[in-house]
Formats: C-alpha cells, sequence, structure tokens
C-alpha cells in the first residue's frame, strides 16, 4: 500500500507541544486551512487535543518535521488498513 499524502502542512506546534506532546505537526491540509487547528485561546486548544482532533483528524506528531510526517503516514495507513478490514477492499481514497 502506497499513500502519498497532499496536501500537506508541517508546522511547530504552536503551544510548544504543551498539548500535542510534540513540538512538530503534520496535518494533511492546505496551510491557509490551519486555522482550525492553531488558532484559539488554551482551553480551546485543550479541549481540541483531548477529544475532537482524536476523532476526526489525523495529526502526525514528532521531534522534527521527518518524523512528524512519518507519524501521520502511520496514521493513514493504519485507517486505510482498517477500511480494507472492514470492507474488504480499500476505501478509493488517494492520498496524491
Amino acid at each position: 500500500m502506497s499513500i502519498q499524502v497532499w496536501p500537506l502542512t508541517i508546522i511547530n506546534d504552536k503551544w510548544d507541544g504543551k498539548y500535542s506532546n510534540a513540538k512538530y505537526l503534520a496535518i494533511e491540509s492546505y496551510h491557509d486551512d490551519l486555522h482550525r487547528f492553531i488558532i484559539g485561546t488554551e482551553p480551546e486548544n485543550y479541549t481540541f487535543w483531548t477529544t475532537y482532533l482524536c476523532e476526526e483528524y489525523p495529526i502526525g506528531k514528532g521531534s522534527t518535521p521527518i518524523l512528524a510526517y512519518k507519524s501521520l503516514l502511520r496514521q493513514l495507513k493504519e485507517r486505510e488498513k482498517a477500511n480494507i478490514k472492514k470492507y474488504g477492499k480499500e476505501s478509493g481514497r488517494r492520498y496524491t
């Protein structure tokens, strides 16, 4: 299974890892759409990382940009494997 991620943005965590536990974040999103991930007050950020994010968006986390990207790829591959197991085939989604 080959997965390519596009769009992709890698950023420094706005809160220095306080909520994400990572210095860098890899997000399958255009840079202009990142406001949903990085803007907000500390309580809003805490709620995002502890509930909403875990359920909706795979976000790679790492101490370097490369490790964050690899983390994102692992998550996407796991989601695809789960789709194959559940439906007996690939989801049809292409990461290009």
